[in-house]
């Protein structure tokens, strides 16, 4: 019988088996590529926020040039961050103040304009998976 057409059945099994590892390894491949794509970019839409948050919260320091013992509060209310309880900076994160020597459980933080330097850390938590990012800045005022 040396003219045999066709394909034996162990070749047929050693075809899928072959085929059924590449697929395995292509799909986790896949799935891991789809995991790292949603981290970058919700670390992407928390930076974006604690860029804009940033921005508020120094325009706000800066308009406060004429009055330098002026103060302004930021809370943290119902999901939403305001600016002097009616004015809303952001929504949609967790949003949490801190100090160094503090928790970061404060649901209010003064800025005050008539210090020389404010310090100013926020924590935004994103909701959906709970991804972090944390603003670490200080406001000065010019002398």
């Amino acid at each position: 019988m040396k003219n045999e057409k066709g394909i034996t059945l162990i070749e047929l099994l050693g075809v899928l088996v072959i085929l059924s590892i590449l697929l395995t390894l292509a799909g986790s491949i896949l799935t891991s590529s789809l995991k790292t794509s949603n981290r970058t970019t919700t670390d992407q839409r928390l930076q974006q926020e604690a860029n804009y948050i940033t921005e508020k919260v120094r325009n706000e320091y800066l308009k406060r040039v004429d009055d330098a013992g002026e103060s302004f509060m930021l809370t943290i209310e119902n999901g939403q961050l305001l600016l002097d309880e009616n004015k809303v900076i952001s929504e949609g994160y967790y949003y949490s103040f801190c100090l160094e020597e503090e928790s970061c459980e404060k649901m209010t933080e003064t800025i005050y304009r008539s210090k020389t330097n404010q310090p100013f850390q926020l924590k935004l938590t994103s909701k959906n998976d709970k991804r972090t990012h944390i603003i670490d800045t200080e406001f000065s005022k010019l002398e």
